[in-house]
């Protein structure tokens, strides 16, 4: 897998639970410097890769009217990915309901996860196959900062 040729899975992608559920969120409460806590990947076969650990990052600021700034910074991961990639988080976010996606000029794979928020913690996790088949799945926790 590399990090610029995942594919959904569309109808078994994951949207994890959080103690949002149910509410309706909006920008401004959302808004404040977020910082990746975790970035996992595990395949199909039970190989769990903490990329975070590796050198992964994610820094994200949410403005109060939806817009966003940061960086993603991705390492070539053996196994994984051949090579690495660093790409902008500037762009949007938007609100709805109790559900939060990232939208930026940059082609990441942060958008195409749908956000939960879960205290102070913005969780998303997915389905994915690669060019070669393997499957498995990738869990983003994103924190509060400020």
């Amino acid at each position: 897998m590399s990090w610029f040729t995942v594919e959904r899975l569309g109808p078994t992608m994951l949207l994890i639970g959080g103690v949002g559920c149910g509410r309706t969120m909006n920008a401004a409460a959302l808004a404040g410097k977020y910082a990746a806590t975790a970035i996992r990947v595990e395949s199909a076969d039970g190989n769990d890769i903490d990329v975070r650990s590796l050198g992964a990052d994610i820094e994200i600021g949410l403005d109060p009217d939806g817009r966003t700034v940061g960086e993603l910074e991705l390492p070539a991961v053996a196994g994984l990915s051949g090579e690495g990639f660093h790409a902008s988080m500037a762009g949007r976010f938007a609100v709805v309901g109790d559900k939060v996606r990232f939208e930026q000029p940059a082609d990441t794979f942060i958008g195409n996860l749908f956000f939960t928020v879960d205290g102070t913690n913005l969780r998303a996790s997915y389905t994915f196959r690669d060019e070669r088949a393997r499957s498995g799945s990738v869990t983003v926790v994103l924190t509060r900062q400020s």
